[in-house]
């Protein structure tokens, strides 16, 4: 790191010289030319760099020093209630790094950390939560990770709490752990419960796009458990055929993932034959994006299900031409199996 001054030594003896006069002379001692901004009057700053100086090479400013063997996440889980903030990040930081080794992690669930990591989700420095929500991802990577995380009505609390985080970074952390945690049947159970599906579905669209599509996801995967019903009443229907006209593709094609979720069930059925969602899906079979027309495909497959339906696709000869077509698209077997599904209507249809 460069020192502000010029000869900061020198001018730190001789405090009663004019810094810039002691330039000035040592550069005529060395036979140099005065090229330096500040042996000028009035003199300019030096440029200073803000990398700090450490002399210890194997020493990392940004995490805690580890104990050895089993200690070292008994150490950790202590110092992440110290008085300084700056203990509390490096204990963070370096718990996130161990937990990458799936014993470290069962370790951590014996100990009980994940409780430990609950109040710091609220913290008031947001470098310390969004390290927090860095963990906490790491832990719901296991069964039981997700299982210590959602049994926890404090943590959900939190987690709650930071969706409406000002920081879009801590608002997309929080997102992540709630697709990690929905990823489970159980602990998606436990989040259809603690009412988070209300929760994603007045957020989406405060959202941006990339946040969005977390949340898509995340309510495919708590639709699959137990949420289908509560996210009918709670009117995800209209949500998601709105999201079908997003400019955003990947959200486009999960809220057609979102639709094939919520169709599977009758009372659904029944509100798409009644608004003619077929239309607006046909539209979006003509796109250009495979991931598009293939969660269309999919979404069009259960909205054909009943006898009233499928009268309703005859009526859309571009429907059905569109499904022949990309029945042989070789490349995606899985477009492949919803068109042939969704096309699969009585021969008097056809004609």
């Amino acid at each position: 790191m460069h020192p502000l001054n010029k000869h900061s030594y020198l001018q730190s003896r001789t405090e009663g010289i004019n810094p810039r006069i002691l330039n000035r002379s040592i550069d005529l001692a060395r036979d140099q030319p005065t090229i330096d901004g500040c042996d000028f009057d009035p003199g300019y700053n030096r440029l200073t760099s803000q990398t700090p100086s450490i002399p210890s090479e194997h020493l990392d400013v940004t995490r805690r020093p580890l104990a050895f063997g089993r200690w070292a996440l008994p150490k950790l889980m202590r110092e992440l209630h110290h008085e300084d903030n700056q203990i509390v990040l490096q204990s963070v930081t370096s718990l996130t790094d161990l937990l990458h080794d799936p014993e470290k992690v069962y370790q951590a669930l014996k100990l009980k950390i994940p409780d430990r990591l609950a109040d710091l989700l609220s913290h008031e420095l947001p470098e310390i939560r969004e390290r927090v929500c860095i963990t906490l991802i790491i832990l719901a990577g296991v069964a039981d990770g997700r299982a210590a995380i959602v049994q926890n009505k404090l943590l959900l609390d939190n987690l709650a709490k930071l969706m409406d985080d000002q920081q879009s970074g801590l608002r997309f952390k929080a997102a992540m752990l709630l697709e990690m945690l929905s990823r489970s049947w159980f602990a998606g159970d436990f989040l259809v419960d603690a009412g988070f599906i209300k929760l994603i579905l007045n957020r989406i669209y405060q959202e941006n796009g990339e946040i969005r599509v977390i949340y898509l996801e995340t309510l495919i995967s708590l639709m699959y458990a137990e949420g289908k019903d509560q996210a009918l009443t709670l009117g995800a229907f209209d949500l998601f055929v709105a999201c079908l006209e997003d400019e955003a593709e990947p959200v486009v094609a999960k809220a057609a993932d979102c639709l094939l979720m919520l169709t599977s069930t009758r009372s659904a059925k029944d509100i798409a034959f009644d608004k003619q969602i077929l239309k607006r899906l046909t539209k979006l079979l003509y796109h250009d994006n495979s991931e598009i027309y293939t969660s269309v495909a999919s979404a069009i497959m259960f909205c054909t299900v009943k006898s009233e339906a499928k009268i309703q696709a005859k009526q859309l000869p571009k429907l059905l031409e569109r499904l022949i077509i990309l029945t042989n698209h070789w490349k995606s077997q899985s477009t492949q199996l919803f068109c042939m599904k969704s096309s699969n209507q009585p021969t008097h249809f056809y004609n």
